[in-house]
């Protein structure tokens, strides 16, 4: 079996029953993450929140993967620590020297901003459902901005300069 049929098994164990924020099997969103990134990079996107949703019973799935050193630690780096706020949680992404990590965490919240429902006052009002996902939008827009401007060669958008601008001046949402 292959490295990321295996990891593919213990992220369908893990994440069996789980729904997203909108009531979509979450094992969707794990398959649109891995389909997104580089070969390279499989396997961790296969893996990436299967800590942090899966527990005890996930952490030993993932530790009973033949991982390499890198798919390791860029596994690590993607559970956020229950302690840590996600700002520090991003950034510490950010700043390793792990660009697996950056590559799978970027193509999770491009992910998870293209499934945020967009507002539409005209149709639902100011008090629009889709409104209170807003927070949620701008949280994901600077977290790609700063995992991006991370990336030597990535091209940013203004808005992507300006988001990162905010996030270090610990205005990050």
């Amino acid at each position: 079996m292959s490295d990321l049929a295996a990891a593919l098994m213990v992220a369908v164990r893990v994440h069996a029953g789980q729904v997203d924020k909108q009531g979509e099997p979450y094992l969707l969103h794990v398959l649109r993450v891995v389909e997104a990134v580089s070969n390279e990079a499989k396997v961790v996107a296969a893996l990436h929140d299967c800590i942090e949703d899966g527990g005890d019973d996930g952490l030993r799935a993932v530790l009973s993967l033949d991982l390499s050193r890198r798919e390791g630690e860029a596994v690590k780096l993607l559970t956020h620590p229950a302690r840590m706020g996600y700002a520090n949680y991003v950034e510490s992404i950010a700043e390793a020297d792990n660009p697996l990590a950056r590559e799978v965490k970027l193509a999770d919240l491009r992910d998870n901003l293209g499934r945020i429902p967009h507002p539409n006052p005209e149709v639902h009002g100011e008090s629009s459902e889709a409104m209170t996902w807003e927070p949620l939008r701008r949280r994901y827009e600077q977290a790609i901005a700063v995992l991006t401007a991370a990336l030597p060669d990535e091209p940013r958008s203004a808005d992507e300069v300006e988001a990162a601008k905010r996030y270090r001046e610990g205005r990050f949402q």
